[in-house]
């Protein structure tokens, strides 16, 4: 929608990425009170699309992933655990996906290498939509409740 690798073109317009996430920071401010808050805080953090900060996606490797249904017959509930390791290799990323009620999950025979790009946006029904553009074109698409994040720094050696 507005800064996956498909949405923008550079090689006619230099500025495409920098007015590609201007535009999307202009849709999550517009539509902030529509997202929970965990989701438009990770979808807003300073740290989320920079390169150079050691939380950021991009160039992170996928370490685990992991879908859980709990509840019975008559009550199903979907959650997503994907764990990233940090591009700087200095930490993992965990990121909780509730509430999921839909999934795409594209696969690579060559494995995810690392996350090229990623958007977080409203569904039209209202949840929260996570897509990942893995590098070698593998997407992703989580739709869910909420999204919550943590960051786990790995323990220095002494």
């Amino acid at each position: 929608m507005y800064i996956l690798s498909t949405d923008w073109d550079s090689s006619c317009n230099g500025n495409a990425v920098a007015e590609a996430h201007a535009k999307y920071n202009e849709y999550l401010l517009e539509n902030k009170d529509a997202f929970p808050i965990s989701a438009y805080e990770f979808a807003t953090a300073t740290w989320h699309h920079d390169f150079s900060h050691h939380k950021a996606l991009h160039d992170s490797w996928l370490s685990d992933f992991a879908v859980m249904e709990t509840g019975d017959v008559n009550s199903r509930t979907v959650s997503i655990q994907l764990v990233l390791f940090g591009a700087f290799h200095d930490g993992h990323l965990h990121i909780e996906y509730s509430n999921v009620t839909s999934y795409q999950i594209g696969s690579s025979a060559s494995g995810h290498t690392s996350i090229n790009r990623d958007e977080v946006r409203l569904s039209e029904s209202g949840l929260v939509v996570h897509e990942i553009v893995w590098w070698q074109s593998t997407n992703w698409t989580i739709e869910c409740a909420d999204i919550n994040v943590k960051w786990i720094p790995l323990a220095n050696d002494v």
